[in-house]
């Protein structure tokens, strides 16, 4: 029983990760790649960073509960202003790295939305939409709200 829903579990993260690739390559093979790849490096370098800081701070769990146990006043002021090191770290990398995200997003929302309005325009698509009668409202909206939405999901864990 263990191996089927192990399989299943896989199938759903690879076929979350097809999903994930289909919408992201064209953007990191676009015009905007390198910016695109640095950012999406830089984020990918935070967040492991803020694994190896939540490993620190489970060791310093251990130290400080071991110098309250011990009553070691010394080794409790130390693990403080260890803490408190590691703590201002972690809130740092999380900031930076929540900025840069959105920077990415914004960059990959303005590419989208202006590769799907070029689509939009091209050949007056908008136009003949109209006069058959089976155009949308505010197609513009629609296209910028879809970027925004893709950009968005693809960067972050909103799945």
């Amino acid at each position: 029983m263990r191996h089927r829903f192990s399989g299943a579990l896989l199938g759903r993260v690879a076929s979350l990760l097809a999903s994930v690739w289909k919408l992201a390559i064209p953007y990191f093979r676009s015009g905007d790649r390198r910016a695109g790849r640095l950012l999406l490096a830089a984020v990918i370098d935070l967040e492991l960073a803020a694994i190896g800081v939540t490993v620190l701070i489970n060791q310093w769990n251990a130290r400080f509960y071991n110098a309250l146990q011990d009553r070691s006043w010394n080794n409790f002021v130390h693990e403080i202003l260890v803490f408190a090191c590691l703590a201002a770290l972690f809130i740092w990398l999380r900031v930076y790295q929540t900025y840069l995200t959105q920077w990415l997003q914004i960059r990959w929302r303005r590419w989208l939305t202006k590769r799907f309005l070029r689509r939009w325009l091209y050949g007056a698509n908008h136009y003949r939409m109209q006069v058959s009668g089976g155009g949308l409202d505010n197609p513009d909206q629609r296209i910028a709200e879809g970027a925004r939405s893709s950009s968005q999901r693809c960067v972050t864990s909103d799945w």
